[in-house]
């Protein structure tokens, strides 16, 4: 349980640094920001040691997603 985004948000990337096989992540909001950049460059970084990505987004609640992110995924598989 966490009270404050701050732990939340570094537990989340721990967790990912240590995942072995694969990372789900299902978001409402992704916004076109410096912690969606953050997000985006860390799935490119799994991916690239051979960890699985799944990555669910919302098409309303993230729309400008697909402006940027969602082909510079696919261009990294």
């Amino acid at each position: 349980l966490f009270f404050d985004g701050d732990d939340y948000f570094e537990s989340m990337m721990t967790d990912m640094d240590n995942a072995t096989q694969s990372v789900t992540m299902e978001m409402y909001i992704f916004e076109q920001d410096p912690i969606g950049e953050i997000f985006v460059n860390k799935f490119i970084a799994l991916k690239r040691r051979g960890i699985r990505v799944q990555l669910i987004v919302d098409g309303v609640g993230s729309y400008h997603f697909f402006d940027r992110y969602y082909g510079l995924l696919l261009e990294h598989g």
